[in-house]
């Protein structure tokens, strides 16, 4: 904890809170939702690297570090851009951007690299703990549509919008201020309960079983893309309106990669390939974490 407490305070100094994707309570939701759908193998691998760190908190670390000289090239795993080439479609097709000249597959490229890393007996403690926290954040970023958005405009970095009466940008209205907002109440009466926390058991409770399958890595990367287009449309008119068309995308999403990030872990540890995609229910995620949903903040907070 004391390790993790002294990388924040780093990571306050060398970048700002907007820099995080999905946000802190988006990113940590998954950590939850991950950590409560394991197999009792893959449990048992992941406290073996992790130790008594939860995955809702090493899922923020990649996020941390990136602006660390020693991570630079790690930049490229946090998203998928899509070439300016394509702006004017209506459809987004992944096979069809993955083959265009120069593109970067970024934390698809990312995501099979820990993989498969993982799956091997070899490598230190240090390289294990690293590829796991890489890992699980990349399935999130994957999952967040803007972090395929056009290359022009830095996945909507570059388009500033007033949300709320605050002045932020497409990106982070995408990264944390449809969470934010639509989870206000929630949010505000959170305590010294985490925020990460109490969003993962609201929305494995409204979107109880949203994977008949788990699917593969590209077609993560293309149910994201199926979104960007139309993301890009009445950001700047209703925000009510543009609030309620995508909260529960948004929501999904992240259900989504939280359950996406146990199956990879479950099929990356267990020795069997049955009833590798599991997911609980809201009720049996709070006893999962009973005792853990009063600990104080872990990290950084959206406010």
């Amino acid at each position: 904890m004391r390790q993790l407490q002294n990388i924040l305070l780093v990571f306050s100094l060398v970048a700002p809170l907007g820099a995080l994707a999905w946000g802190p309570t988006g990113h940590k939701a998954t950590g939850y939702i991950a950590e409560a759908n394991l197999t009792p193998e893959a449990r048992t691998a992941v406290v073996k690297i992790l130790g008594k760190t939860l995955l809702a908190e090493a899922v923020l670390w990649p996020d941390m570090v990136r602006k660390l000289p020693e991570y630079a090239g790690t930049k490229g795993y946090h998203f998928v851009d899509t070439p300016d080439e394509f702006r004017d479609r209506e459809h987004l097709d992944a096979k069809e951007i993955l083959e265009f000249p120069k593109h970067k597959a970024g934390a698809l490229e990312a995501i099979l690299k820990y993989k498969k890393f993982l799956a091997k007996k070899t490598g230190s403690k240090k390289d294990k703990t690293e590829a796991l926290k890489f890992l699980i954040h990349c399935i999130g970023d994957l999952h967040q549509p803007l972090h395929s958005g056009f290359d022009g405009d830095a996945g909507g970095n570059a388009i500033q919008v007033k949300w709320f009466e605050n002045d932020t940008n497409l990106h982070q209205v995408w990264d944390r201020g449809i969470i934010s907002e639509s989870r206000k109440e929630l949010l505000k009466n959170a305590g010294k309960k985490d925020p990460g926390y109490l969003y993962a058991v609201a929305i494995s409770e409204e979107y109880p079983s949203p994977l008949k399958t788990a699917g593969t890595v590209g077609e993560w990367y293309q149910e994201s893309l199926d979104v960007v287009p139309a993301a890009y449309i009445g950001y700047d008119e209703d925000q009510n309106v543009y609030l309620h068309q995508y909260q529960s995308v948004v929501d999904l999403r992240v259900r989504k990669a939280g359950l996406r990030i146990a199956y990879t872990l479950n099929e990356i540890f267990s020795t069997s390939d049955k009833d590798l995609l599991i997911d609980i229910s809201a009720d049996d995620i709070k006893k999962f974490f009973q005792g853990l949903d009063t600990l104080i903040q872990i990290g950084p907070i959206d406010e």
